[in-house]
């Protein structure tokens, strides 16, 4: 973001006068994370956050099978004994082993104790969802329910049975269709695929979701960064990079402020931090 010779003046200001780190924490939000720091908050924050999609995209559709007014289905989702069952289970499962793997990825990455404020767990989740293995579960899942979609269709509407459970097209794409496309585009999402339109190119181009800021490198893995417990709770590691990249733009200015900067790393880290690349 800046030359070594830009850097290094830089790095001379932030121990000046406009060294931010001349002023106390005192936001509660930020205090408060010190209390959780011996807690395995990686983990923590890879099941409620950065899963929760995946998660959303099993619920989305389950809360959908059970919310027609006409037959109650819910009393068929958890067993083996009939398709509707059958297919829910397949589902669950399949997303809870899909979450599961990535857990056991992270273990081998950075292991359960890490902080969700340590470099090397921002840059797993990084390296994870832009992995081929990642995506080639997202596209499974994708599959799936696109199965389950019309396997109820073929039941509901057209398989006669005697428990008052057949519907005519019409009613199911009414009660079902416009849920099962909003499962199927959070699933999408989840490809981290974005259109993008440049100068050089007649066309949109599908280019790959990426933080602005190189992750892969020893500086952004070594550096101690700081979050809130709200973040720890509601906040996305790319959300995260984003705000990070714009600090670290505005640190490296013509005019530098550090003070935003210092939101995102530890204090210890300030000047480390100055060193980041972008992507």
């Amino acid at each position: 973001m800046a030359s070594d010779d830009e850097l290094s003046s830089l790095q001379i200001l932030v121990s000046g006068e406009n060294d931010p780190r001349k002023q106390r924490v005192v936001n509660p939000w930020y205090r408060v994370t010190a209390l959780v720091r011996c807690l395995p908050t990686a983990l923590i924050h890879f099941l409620v956050v950065e899963t929760r999609s995946v998660w959303l995209v099993w619920f989305t559709g389950y809360l959908t099978a059970i919310q027609s007014q006409s037959f109650r289905l819910e009393r068929y989702l958890w067993t083996f004994s009939n398709v509707f069952g059958t297919m829910n289970c397949v589902v669950f499962i399949y997303v809870v082993s899909f979450v599961f793997m990535n857990l056991v990825y992270m273990k081998m990455h950075c292991g359960w104790l890490c902080s969700f404020e340590d470099g090397h767990y921002l840059a797993f989740t990084y390296d994870l969802e832009t992995s081929k293995t990642y995506r080639v579960g997202v596209i499974i899942l994708i599959v799936l329910l696109w199965v389950v979609f019309v396997l109820s269709f073929m039941f509901l509407c057209f398989w006669v049975d005697d428990q008052g459970m057949k519907v005519d097209v019409f009613n199911f794409f009414f009660n079902f269709g416009a849920n099962f496309f909003m499962v199927v585009g959070m699933s999408g999402a989840l490809l981290m695929q974005e259109s993008k339109i440049y100068k050089d190119s007649c066309c949109k181009v599908q280019d790959m979701q990426e933080p602005d800021v190189n992750w892969k490198t020893a500086t952004f893995q070594n550096i101690k960064y700081t979050r809130t417990i709200r973040d720890l709770f509601l906040e996305t590691n790319d959300t995260f990079a984003a705000r990070l990249t714009i600090g670290c733009w505005k640190a490296t200015g013509k005019n530098p402020n550090f003070r935003p900067l210092r939101n995102y790393v530890h204090d210890d880290s300030l000047e480390e931090a100055l060193n980041i690349e972008p992507n």
